[in-house]
């Protein structure tokens, strides 16, 4: 039986996974991205791999700041923690971004496969029509999870 709109719109179809950091005492919860954060990201992937000049510091920490959640299922940091974020070990960082782009399919093998599929024009407009958010530092207010 086909899905009514309703149904599709009150759908829960998060995801989540838990990473262990023992270098903070504990594990971080990553939730799965919109489909809005997730074409953001991959612009800014394809934007950086491309060599294109979109401005993509930060790249990392704007995965985890989109990725990491609470038990609730809310976002756990706004952008005003970008910058202390920035200021943690990077390999811990990391292993949360790569853990936070394998979980919503963007590792790097799809990233590969994607790359050699891809027909559009990296580094353009989002599908809404604006620029990548991630191509200004520091990135948008993007909605909560």
């Amino acid at each position: 039986m086909a899905l009514n709109k309703s149904q599709i719109r009150s759908a829960n179809d998060k995801r989540f996974t838990e990473v262990e950091v023992p270098e903070w005492g504990g594990s971080v919860r990553l939730g799965s991205f919109s489909a809005q954060i997730r074409e953001e990201l991959e612009m800014a992937m394809l934007a950086r791999r491309n060599g294109d000049s979109m401005d993509v510091r930060g790249y990392r920490v704007q995965v985890v700041l989109a990725a990491a959640v609470d038990d609730a299922g809310s976002r756990l940091f706004t952008e005003d923690d970008a910058t202390w974020l920035s200021d943690k070990d990077g390999v811990v960082l990391d292993r949360l971004a790569d853990a936070a782009l394998e979980h919503n399919g963007m590792g790097e093998d799809a990233a590969k496969a994607a790359q050699g599929n891809s027909g559009g024009e990296p580094g353009g407009a989002s599908s809404t029509g604006s620029p990548s958010v991630l191509a200004v530092v520091p990135s948008p207010s993007w909605p909560s999870a």
